[in-house]
């Protein structure tokens, strides 16, 4: 039994023996995930993330009976997901794209419909628990994507603003 403990004892001098054998091969294999590595790195492009949120509130009337305090709140869900909806609708998206002449930027040209792709870059989040919507919008040139985000939030604001007040 005692040969056998000694024989399956690890020895470092063999370890250092078997790496030094295959040092070429280990070499070759670092060089070859370095170079793969920094390929894949400079070939990247980057993608940029403009975010702003919304407050979504609807206004309502500021003396009230307890039903329709009851009733108020069903229809304030309703209300917070249509608002969802029309932050990420075709119609928001074709005047955000007309405002900004974005046509023929090249984010968008030769991608065939261009509202589709344009909502492809749009990310609309609810934070939970709150009536706050994060509006983000994705792309390469942080600058476009910065004025495409406020000109969309600004866009809907004003397009709020004037259903309310016809």
């Amino acid at each position: 039994m005692p040969n056998n403990i000694a024989e399956q004892e690890i020895n470092l001098q063999d370890y250092l023996v078997i790496l030094d054998k295959r040092k070429w091969l280990i070499l070759l294999l670092m060089l070859v995930s370095g170079v793969s590595a920094l390929f894949i790195t400079l070939r990247t492009i980057p993608t940029y993330r403009a975010t702003a949120t919304l407050l979504i509130e609807k206004e309502s009337p500021k003396i009230i009976s307890i039903e329709e305090v009851i009733k108020t709140e069903a229809r304030d869900t309703e209300y917070y997901q249509t608002q969802l909806q029309i932050l990420k609708s075709r119609s928001l998206a074709r005047k955000v794209i007309e405002k900004l002449e974005l046509e023929s930027n090249p984010m968008f040209v030769g991608s065939g419909d261009i509202v589709s792709a344009f909502l492809g870059n749009l990310k609309t989040e609810p934070v939970r628990g709150s009536r706050l919507v994060k509006v983000s919008f994705e792309g390469e040139d942080p600058k476009k994507i910065t004025e495409i985000a406020n000109a969309l939030t600004g866009t809907y604001i004003t397009e709020t603003l004037g259903v309310r007040l016809d």
